[in-house]
């Protein structure tokens, strides 16, 4: 199995190519385009991807663990098959300023985990454990939470989230104004 050690990978391109048995240890991506690529035993390990755009990866086996994401594109993620639910050190210490789409969450605990500040469009929580998540000024269009439990969550001046009261644990979840008005649509009430 190969090895990369605190290395800096810039401006690196791949398109639909397969990555194997490799271990990246606290390396920097930076500018790096991952484009329908495929990863078997693949682990990333307490390193950062930077401006980096990673679109429709398949991943077979390895492992993330303790992963910063930073002013990425992250398109059409499966994370069911990226986080594994067994492993005690968190996968992903945190995303910031970054656009996901397409990306799907499904039956996955990320209590307690930042959101803030991120645009998450198109996208679905399903029958995920989010409490205390943090989803503050999120542009959230067309996100859909199903099934999730979301109570305690922050969605201060967070917009576009479409969540069902009726599937979703929210329990001393905050919402603001006027966007937690939403949240009434399943009643189909006329607010005068």
């Amino acid at each position: 199995m190969k090895q990369y050690n605190f290395e800096t990978i810039k401006n690196k391109k791949m398109i639909d190519v397969t990555i194997e048995e490799v271990i990246f240890d606290e390396c920097t991506f930076d500018g790096c385009i991952f484009d329908s690529c495929t990863f078997i035993d693949v682990s990333f390990k307490k390193c950062m991807f930077h401006r980096c755009t990673i679109i429709n990866p398949q991943y077979k086996s390895g492992s993330l663990n303790q992963i910063v994401v930073q002013e990425c594109q992250l398109i059409g993620i499966i994370w069911e098959q990226i986080i594994d639910k067994r492993q005690y050190i968190q996968p992903i210490d945190k995303i910031e300023a970054s656009f996901l789409k397409y990306n799907t969450f499904y039956n996955l605990d990320l209590s307690r985990f930042c959101f803030s500040g991120n645009t998450i469009q198109s996208s679905e929580f399903q029958e995920c454990q989010l409490i205390a998540s943090d989803f503050s000024a999120c542009n959230l269009n067309e996100t859909i939470f199903d099934q999730c439990n979301l109570e305690k969550a922050v969605f201060r001046e967070a917009h576009g989230y479409s969540i069902n009261i009726f599937t979703n644990k929210l329990k001393q979840a905050i919402f603001s104004y006027p966007d937690v008005i939403g949240l009434l649509a399943p009643l189909e009430i006329v607010i005068d």
